[in-house]
């Protein structure tokens, strides 16, 4: 299947999915479709550094950007994301809806005007705990991992990751006959 990516932008993390639904269909022949949500989300945390979400809110009226998507994500974030939190079947925390994402992108726009009011004039507190209560009600909006879905995800991790040195052409001729999963990255 192709999977789409919506509004997200993020390509890495639905080829990923993809490559792991593969394996697993066709390699330890098992029918397992990852949750795509799950593996944004965890590159959201990851490129977070899990900071609270209120540092987030005001670096990015600071800095006028509120890019909430989940693009910028590489195969080696996205390797990381399944060994360290790894995943859950996508019918468990479904990735959105065209309709989520819609009303999703909107919010967003709407805080990007509201963060550009609050750095022309000078801040006030009621001005800022307006934003920062819109800024947490636009995360609301998308689906939010729970512990039960984080802990049945550790169920499911990647527990090996193997990296070449893409110079080597005796080490990538090797990789010709391997039978597992093989992820490039630019």
């Amino acid at each position: 299947p192709v999977y789409n990516q919506g509004v997200f932008y993020d390509c890495t993390n639905q080829s990923t999915a993809f490559l792991v639904e593969y394996f697993c269909k066709h390699r330890l022949h098992r029918a397992f479709r990852p949750s795509r949500w799950l593996l944004n989300y965890g590159c959201q945390r990851g490129r977070a550094k899990e900071l609270d979400p209120y540092v987030g809110a005001v670096e990015a009226a600071v800095d006028g950007n509120l890019d909430t998507s989940g693009g910028d994500s590489d195969v080696y974030t996205n390797v990381a994301v399944l060994m360290m939190f790894g995943m859950v079947a996508e019918h468990l925390f479904p990735f959105p809806t065209p309709a989520q994402q819609k009303r999703f992108i909107q919010s967003r726009n709407d805080l990007r005007v509201r963060a550009k009011q609050l750095t022309k004039a000078p801040p006030s507190s009621t001005a800022t705990a307006q934003f920062l209560r819109q800024y947490d009600a636009h995360f609301t909006m998308l689906p939010s991992t729970t512990t039960a879905i984080e802990t049945a995800a550790q169920r499911n991790r990647v527990t090996r990751c193997i990296v070449l040195d893409g110079t080597d052409v005796d080490t990538l001729r090797k990789c010709l006959a391997y039978e597992g999963p093989l992820a490039f990255d630019m």
